[in-house]
């Protein structure tokens, strides 16, 4: 992972709302979740959710599916799992 994408991913990250987002698709796993649903569970106005699935989405840690009406979102557990990679060089190499 690049610099520029981390810092793109812990700026996303870096507001409460989206890290409940993604901790919460995260839970729900492959199934991923309706935008409904997760307005519902972490009251947040639809307008609001859907801005901030977009700031996610721009930054590649969650993916959108259509089915049908419905969009389904998911934890792109592959870009979550770069940026722990991430941290985990940045600190091997700082401490060396």
């Amino acid at each position: 992972m690049e610099l520029s994408q981390a810092a793109e991913s812990f700026n996303a990250l870096s507001q409460p709302s989206r890290l409940a987002i993604v901790s919460l698709l995260g839970q729900v796993g492959s199934a991923g979740a309706r935008p409904s649903d997760m307005a519902a569970t972490l009251r947040l106005p639809a307008n609001t959710l859907s801005f901030h699935l977009r700031q996610l989405r721009h930054a590649g840690l969650v993916t959108e599916e259509r089915s049908g009406r419905d969009r389904i979102y998911r934890a792109n557990l592959g870009a979550l799992q770069q940026l722990i990679l991430y941290l985990g060089e940045a600190s091997r190499r700082s401490s060396t």
